[in-house]
């Protein structure tokens, strides 16, 4: 007789070490496992971020192979090299209910999606809970290409403290840091438009402190690892002073 013994169930911990090697856009998580773990019928599920398509693709074959016919679904969301870095690399703080919206410059229309097309002028507003009354508040955008753009300090609105940007108004209060075209025009305030040269996914990150994030103003515009290793020094050297960190994706594509 041949003999084979085939466990029935597949532990967690072999599936945690086989995606192990894929985790290049922070810890994958396995949401569904048993305390026995998966069992002849229990999908594996794998959630988390993602720098590629490709990451995916390579998720599902290896759990294909080790789930021995279970379903497997890779329920994870692509970003790209540099929002990873960003991400992996952000301070460790709470989010602190800050909103970001979005909106259409040419009608004024509310854009809950966050995607927008070429041609069109993403408006951005960071709102300000009733509750957030002090500190400091510091907004920057983190495009596709692997460029930081800081909307807020900036060379043309130096001040960003609560206060200031509160303007004496109580309660929930929007603070506008990139402008339709028509209200920036020869304003200074930052206004820009979507085009082709760098479509993807974007991140907006707004960050409340104590005190001021950096000694002085960051350029206008930077690459990904110069902002992230001045804010890692920042947050090493004050983690107390970050109160809130908070962002949102901003979708950029062709019609």
């Amino acid at each position: 007789a041949d003999i084979t013994y085939r466990p029935v169930f597949l532990s967690a911990d072999a599936v945690a070490t086989a995606i192990a090697p894929f985790e290049n856009c922070g810890k994958l998580e396995l949401p569904t496992p048993g305390t026995t773990g998966y069992g002849p019928d229990t999908p594996i599920t794998v959630t988390g971020q993602v720098a590629a398509t490709e990451t995916r693709i390579r998720i599902f074959d290896t759990l294909r192979d080790l789930g021995a016919g279970r379903q497997v679904i890779v329920d994870t969301e692509v970003l790209n090299p540099t929002l990873c870095l960003v991400s992996e690399s952000l301070p460790n703080a709470p989010t602190g209910d800050i909103g970001i919206d979005y909106a259409f410059g040419d009608s004024g229309e509310v854009n809950d999606s966050g995607r927008f097309f070429v041609g069109e002028n993403p408006v951005i507003d960071v709102v300000l809970p009733a509750d957030v009354t002090s500190g400091f508040l510091s907004v920057s955008i983190l495009d596709v290409s692997g460029n930081v753009y800081h909307l807020l300090p900036n060379i043309s609105r130096e001040d960003n403290s609560v206060q200031a940007l509160r303007e004496g108004r109580e309660g929930e209060v929007p603070v506008r840091v990139a402008f339709a075209l028509s209200e920036a025009a020869g304003t200074g305030k930052l206004a820009f438009k979507v085009d082709d040269s760098a479509l993807g996914k974007s991140m907006v990150i707004a960050i409340h402190s104590t005190e001021p994030l950096f000694d002085g103003l960051r350029p206008s515009a930077e690459n990904a690892e110069a902002y992230v290793e001045a804010l890692k020094t920042f947050a090493e050297a004050n983690d107390n002073r970050i109160v809130s960190l908070d962002s949102r994706l901003l979708v950029t594509a062709k019609p």
